[in-house]
C-alpha cells in the first residue's frame, strides 16, 4: 500500500511504524539488508562454491569495523538477490517474463549462468581499449557503494554514542529465525539454504553481523534526519519557493469535461449490403452524437461566469445522460418504455450525473504531471499569458467515420474512404484559480490490518497467531463467524472493554478516540501490515477507501474508525487519524531541502571513513562467482 523501497541491504523481518514527521527520502540513502523471499535459485550453476571461507580473511576495513570476505559474499548476493526479486515482481505484474538488462555492449542476466562468465557491459575507448566488466563485477561495485555508506554511518554512531536498542536486535533476530523457517519450507538446513543464497561459508555469524551493522546505519539515518529536518526553517522553506515561483506555481483549478462520440464499423471493409447500410446507419449515429456534443460545448463556450458555466453543465449533461439511458433501455427492449422504466431510468441518469459533475470540478491539478490534452495542458500552464480566474478553452479533437482527422471542419487533402474506428472529443474548460503552489495537505495515519485471506474460512483458531486467537476465540464465543471484519470490529470492542477507546461527542457528532501510543501498541500485537504509521501522506499515495476516511474533512486528530475499520482489497484497517497536517508545498520543499543536505553530510561522512579494500585477489575469488 505504501511506497514500499525493496532495493535493501539488511533489514528486520518486522519493521517499525514508521516515525512522525518523517519523510520519504528516509531510509533511501542508506540500503539496509532484507530477506528476499524467493525460489532458490539453481545452486550449482549460478553459485559455483570453491570451498569454506576463512573468516579471519578480511577483505575490507574503516578504523572501528572489519568485513570479512562471508560477510562482504553476503553483501554481493543480497544485490543479486534483490535484482532478481525485483524483475520477477515486474515480470509477475505483466504476465510476461522480463529480462534483466545489462549495460552498454552486454548481455541480459542469465540467473543459470555463473555471474563471472556473463559479461555486463563492454565499452571500447577513444584509445582502443576495452574494458568488460561481469555481472559479478556489476554487483560488487553496487555493494560497494552500499557498504561505504554502511560503514560512513557506523563510525558516526560511534563517535556520538548512537547504539542498537533492544527492539532493534529482537528484530534481528526475527529475520534470522525467518531465513530458518524458509531454508525448513525448501528442505534445507540453514548452512545449505544460506550458501544457496549468499555463497559458500556465509553462516548466520556473518550475517547477523551484517545486519546489525545495517541496523545501526539505519538509525543513524533516522537521527540524522531528523536532525537536518528540524534545522529546516519556515523562512528556509519560503526562501526556497521564492527563488523559483514559477517551478512550484505549477498548480490551477478548473471546470471542465469530455465529452466523446466513438464510432466502431461492423466490418471496415464489406462488399454485401446489409453492412454496407449498417455502416450507413452507425455513421449517422456517430454523426448526430458529434453535433449534440458540439452544440453543448458552444453553449459552455458562451458562459461568461463560474456559476453559470456550472450550471450549463449540470442542465446540459442531465438531459444527456437521461436521453442516452432511455434511448438504450428502449432499444434493449424493443418496445417502448412504461412510466417507471422511464423513472428508473432518469435515477440512473442522476447518478451518473452526480460522478460527473464530481469529476468536472478540479482543484489542485498538476500542470507538471500532463493528464489532459496537451495543449490544453499547455493552455492552463502559460506562464506568459497566465490564466485569469474564468479564462475559458474549447478543445476539439474530430474524426470522421473513415478515420480522418478534422482540421477546421475540413477533411485531410487524401481522406480514406474505407470505414475505421474512430473518436470525436469535444470540451470547454473554464479556469476557477490561477497558477498557484500546491496547497492541499498531507495527513498521517495509523492502521492496524487484518487482511481478508487470513480470516477467510477459518474454523481452526489453533493455527492463528496468539493475539489473533483471542480475538477468533471470542467471535466463535459469541456465535459468529470469523472474518478480517469480524477481527476488527472484535478488536475494537476489547479495545473499548480495556478502556483504550473514549466515546467523544464534538459538533452535534460522536466517535471515538485512542492515544496514538497506545494505538501503535496494539498495532504491533495485531497488524497484519509491515507497518503501523504512515506519515505526511498525500492524495494518490493509498487506495482509495483508506484515503476516502482519513482525507474527510470532518476527521479529528486521535479518532479512530468504528465498529469496525476500513474495507479496502487488503482487508479491514481499524484506522487512527494522527493529523500532523503540513501543506503540500511546504513540506515537498522542506524534504528537498533535508534531501539536498542529508546527501551533502553522507558524502562528508564518507569522505572522513575511507573504506579499505583489499587488493589480493585470491581474497575476491573466495567470493562465490
Amino acid at each position: 500500500m505504501g511506497n514500499k523501497n525493496n532495493n535493501t541491504l539488511a533489514a528486520p523481518a518486522k519493521k517499525r511504524g514508521a516515525k512522525k514527521g518523517m519523510p520519504t527520502w528516509v531510509g533511501t540513502a542508506i540500503l539496509i539488508a532484507v530477506i528476499v523471499v524467493a525460489a532458490l535459485i539453481v545452486i550449482a550453476a549460478v553459485l559455483r562454491g570453491n570451498g569454506t571461507f576463512k573468516r579471519m580473511h578480511v577483505i575490507a576495513e574503516t578504523e572501528n569495523y572489519k568485513i570479512t570476505v562471508p560477510m562482504m559474499s553476503y553483501l554481493v548476493y543480497t544485490e543479486y538477490q534483490n535484482t532478481v526479486s525485483t524483475y520477477d515482481q515486474f515480470s509477475q505484474q505483466y504476465g510476461t517474463t522480463i529480462s534483466i538488462p545489462g549495460g552498454t555492449g552486454g548481455s541480459a542476466l542469465d540467473k543459470t549462468k555463473s555471474l563471472r562468465e556473463q559479461t555486463y557491459s563492454s565499452v571500447t575507448g577513444d584509445d582502443g581499449t576495452t574494458t568488460v566488466v561481469t555481472w559479478f563485477d556489476h554487483f560488487v561495485e553496487l555493494a560497494r557503494k552500499d557498504l561505504a555508506n554502511i560503514l560512513a554511518c557506523c563510525e558516526y554512531a560511534r563517535l556520538n554514542g548512537i547504539e542498537l536498542e533492544e527492539a532493534d536486535e529482537e528484530a534481528i533476530e526475527m529475520s534470522i529465525d525467518n531465513m530458518e523457517l524458509y531454508a525448513q519450507y525448501y528442505g534445507y538446513t540453514t548452512s545449505a539454504y544460506l550458501a544457496s543464497m549468499y555463497g559458500e561459508g556465509v553462516s548466520k555469524k556473518d550475517v547477523r553481523k551484517m545486519m546489525e551493522l545495517s541496523e545501526l546505519a539505519t538509525k543513524v539515518n533516522e537521527v540524522r534526519s531528523e536532525e537536518i529536518l528540524a534545522a529546516i526553517t519556515d523562512a528556509d522553506v519560503l526562501a526556497k519557493y521564492e527563488s523559483n515561483i514559477a517551478g512550484y506555481n505549477s498548480f490551477i483549478d478548473y471546470i471542465g469535461y469530455d465529452l466523446t462520440a466513438t464510432f466502431t464499423p461492423t466490418k471496415a471493409t464489406s462488399d454485401t449490403e446489409a453492412d454496407k447500410v449498417k455502416n450507413e446507419e452507425l455513421e449517422a449515429k456517430y454523426e448526430e452524437k458529434k453535433a449534440t456534443y458540439l452544440a453543448i460545448a458552444d453553449k459552455l463556450n458562451a458562459c461568461t461566469t463560474i456559476d453559470e458555466f456550472k450550471a450549463t453543465l449540470q442542465g446540459e449533461l442531465q438531459i444527456l445522460f437521461r436521453a442516452e439511458e432511455i434511448e438504450a433501455a428502449t432499444e434493449k427492449k424493443g418496445s417502448e418504455l412504461t412510466e417507471d422504466e422511464i423513472n428508473a431510468c432518469n435515477n440512473t441518469a442522476d447518478a451518473r450525473l452526480v460522478t460527473a459533475m464530481n469529476d468536472a470540478v478540479v482543484t489542485n491539478y498538476n500542470t507538471a504531471n500532463v493528464t489532459l490534452a496537451s495543449e490544453v495542458n499547455d493552455w492552463l500552464k502559460n506562464t506568459e499569458s497566465p490564466r485569469a480566474v474564468g479564462d475559458k478553452y474549447k478543445y476539439e479533437s474530430v474524426y470522421d467515420a473513415k478515420g480522418n482527422k478534422i482540421t477546421d471542419g475540413e477533411p485531410p487533402a487524401n481522406p480514406s474512404t474505407a470505414y475505421a474506428s474512430a473518436t470525436s472529443t469535444y470540451a470547454v474548460y473554464m479556469t476557477t484559480s490561477v497558477l498557484h503552489r500546491d496547497e492541499s495537505f498531507v495527513r498521517s495515519v495509523s492502521h492496524i490490518l487484518f487482511k481478508t485471506d487470513t480470516f477467510k474460512s477459518v474454523t481452526d483458531t489453533s493455527k492463528l497467531a496468539a493475539s489473533h486467537k483471542v480475538l477468533a476465540d471470542r467471535i466463535l464465543a459469541r456465535g459468529a463467524t470469523i472474518s478480517a471484519k469480524e477481527m476488527s470490529a472484535e478488536l475494537i470492542t476489547l479495545m473499548k472493554e480495556e478502556g483504550k477507546l473514549v466515546e467523544v461527542t464534538e459538533n452535534g457528532r460522536t466517535f471515538y478516540k485512542m492515544d496514538a501510543a497506545v494505538f501503535e501498541a496494539y498495532g504491533s500485537s495485531y497488524t497484519e501490515d509491515s507497518g503501523i504509521a504512515y506519515d505526511n501522506v498525500a492524495k494518490g499515495q493509498m487506495v482509495q477507501e483508506f484515503e476516502d476516511w482519513m482525507f474527510d474533512s470532518i476527521r479529528v486528530e486521535g479518532e479512530v474508525t468504528t465498529p469496525y475499520g476500513v474495507e479496502t482489497d487488503y482487508g479491514y484497517h481499524i484506522m487512527l487519524y494522527r493529523g500532523d497536517e503540513k501543506p503540500n508545498w511546504s513540506y515537498t520543499i522542506r524534504n528537498e531541502l533535508g534531501s539536498g543536505q542529508y546527501d551533502e553530510w553522507l558524502k562528508a561522512a564518507q569522505a572522513e571513513t575511507p573504506v579499505s579494500y583489499s587488493e589480493n585477489a585470491k581474497l575476491w575469488n573466495m567470493i562465490s562467482g
